[in-house]
């Protein structure tokens, strides 16, 4: 295990980071500066450099453009990020027979699925915004590369790191005497740390000898802004790349979830100046309320019992990752 990680200043960077050096993993973090996703000619030449001074054994990209609604108003940088970008990690990736991992989102589908039914990772994909289709064209530029790939799609990403919602209602929950909590989108709030540790876990065992379920990648091109809305999710590139779910267990709620942490955080730290004492003070709203410009999958839960199967993951449930994080962050 010799990664170099790209976005080591993010949430699930960090962590990888983090988690390398607990368990005694040379590890090399770039952060946005020393590799940005942004500016792929210093990209090209940063990525080299780092490849041949440092050697790796996997590139694990961790770097994403993340702002759903800012997106919407720069999908041209969105797309250079979150597609260019993944396609040059991957051809540099494979000119140097270096496997890659990268990250992907719920936003690469509608989230119109009815609530209860999870997103298998070969259904059809319909991203609604610019990040998801982004993201999705991210993924099918990386297939295309030739590198040999891990692509896990996750969702509600959240740490004691960065900026993110758990960290956003701590705060607003010592700050104000009422909030407003989306309350009819449902999907499973995971911990930077669980992906972290179980992307590690699952390339001690990749790659697999034999894919359970190949699929064939078309070789149209992509467009540059536009990718294809509508086709299967899991393809592969001659068996070379693979797209699997990466989320904690169950389901729930922004609503709820802004609830239960507001509420062991209380019992956590009880002397903090808390203006949110009980969970009425948390008002639930519509998506239609929130009215945010950017499109928001109603349904984001993602089945990942693939991911179980192929590489004996476990998954803990959303609840204990919150716990884990609070504990870490309020201790």
């Amino acid at each position: 295990m010799r990664p170099i990680v790209l976005g080591a200043h993010g949430q699930v960077g960090e962590a990888l980071c983090r988690v390398c050096q607990s368990q005694n993993f040379t590890v090399l973090g770039l952060n946005r500066a020393q590799a940005p996703l942004d500016d792929l000619v210093t990209l090209r030449a940063a990525l080299t450099s780092h490849i041949h001074a440092f050697k790796p054994a996997q590139i694990i990209n961790a770097a994403a453009y993340t702002a759903v609604d800012r997106a919407e108003s720069e999908p041209d940088l969105a797309h250079r990020v979150n597609a260019q970008a993944v396609r040059l990690i991957g051809e540099i990736a494979a000119a140097h027979g270096i496997p890659v991992v990268h990250y992907s989102t719920d936003y690469v589908f509608d989230g119109r699925k009815p609530v209860g039914q999870a997103y298998l990772p070969d259904d059809v994909v319909h991203p609604q915004s610019v990040y998801g289709r982004t993201k999705r064209a991210g993924e099918e530029l990386l297939w295309g590369s030739g590198a040999q790939a891990l692509v896990f799609r996750t969702s509600w990403v959240f740490s004691g790191h960065g900026a993110n919602f758990l960290k956003t209602m701590l705060r607003l929950a010592q700050e104000r005497e009422t909030l407003k909590v989306v309350a009819d989108q449902y999907g499973a709030p995971t911990s930077a740390a669980f992906i972290a540790q179980a992307t590690l876990d699952i390339l001690a065992k990749w790659p697999i000898a034999e894919p359970p379920h190949p699929a064939q990648i078309p070789q149209a091109q992509i467009p540059q802004q536009q990718p294809t809305d509508t086709v299967s999710a899991l393809q592969s590139h001659n068996g070379r790349a693979r797209v699997y779910h990466l989320t904690a267990a169950g389901q729930t709620t922004w609503h709820a979830f802004a609830c239960a942490l507001i509420a062991q955080a209380r019992t956590l730290r009880p002397d903090l100046a808390w203006k949110i004492l009980a969970d009425t003070q948390i008002q639930p709203i519509s998506t239609a309320d929130y009215n945010a410009p950017a499109y928001r999958p109603t349904n984001s839960v993602l089945d990942c019992s693939a991911t179980e199967r192929d590489f004996g993951i476990s998954r803990s449930t959303w609840q204990a990752q919150m716990e884990q994080v609070l504990t870490r962050l309020l201790a």
